[in-house]
């Protein structure tokens, strides 16, 4: 993974050129399936997506205004319009068959009956859109439960990701978390996943991490 303040281009990392910059703050966790209008998707499920308007139209990625989101069973979301339901990839992946991926936790797992929660919280011009896996589990051998989050917030244009409860990956299995752009060419990778065929071990239980736009 490269150093904060830092993506990874062609296999290296270099200082980021309106990318992003990750930090580790002190989150509350915030119940999305709790919130009032929240909607549940993707319940017990294998490779599925579902769209998501964003509840606020100054939200910018990677310096791009988004209103949609499809989010998708494998533990990530994006902002192309595609309904990507690959079971895990690179950071970054040029040749993906999506790009602008948000990946807290993209790699093949069943979700839960209790699906993926996404909702608002708190008020304009601070509101806060998340999005909430609850209990999934890997595809191969079910290990779990997986619970975290992304929270796209409305102020600053920072995005979060919030983890609950997070169990090791089977072998095989190589998670991929961090932010891609939306030509697939640079990311700001905690974790690169298959790009590198090495297990995530910077993310656990209660892992907070927060990338801010530079």
């Amino acid at each position: 993974a490269c150093p904060s303040g830092q993506a990874c281009t062609a296999g290296a990392c270099a200082a980021t050129a309106g990318g992003y910059t990750r930090s580790t703050p002190s989150l509350t966790t915030v119940d999305a399936c709790a919130l009032p209008g929240m909607a549940r998707v993707l319940t017990s499920v294998d490779d599925s997506t579902a769209t998501a308007t964003l509840p606020f139209t100054t939200f910018r990625y990677w310096g791009r205004a988004v209103t949609t989101a499809t989010i998708s069973s494998n533990g990530a979301l994006n902002f192309d319009g595609t309904a990507f339901t690959t079971t895990g990839g690179s950071l970054p992946e040029a040749n993906g068959s999506s790009n602008s991926i948000i990946a807290p936790w993209w790699v093949d797992l069943r979700t839960s009956s209790l699906g993926v929660c996404y909702g608002v919280s708190g008020v304009s011009p601070n509101r806060s859109f998340i999005v909430q896996w609850n209990s999934a589990t890997y595809y191969a051998g079910g290990a779990g439960p997986l619970s975290f989050q992304v929270r796209l917030n409305e102020s600053g244009n920072t995005i979060d990701f919030v983890y609950n409860s997070v169990v090791a990956a089977p072998t095989g299995y190589f998670p991929a978390v961090g932010l891609e752009n939306f030509e697939g060419t640079q990311a700001v990778a905690v974790c690169p996943g298959y790009a590198s065929m090495t297990v995530c071990t910077a993310v656990t239980a209660g892992t907070r991490i927060r990338f801010t736009p530079n």
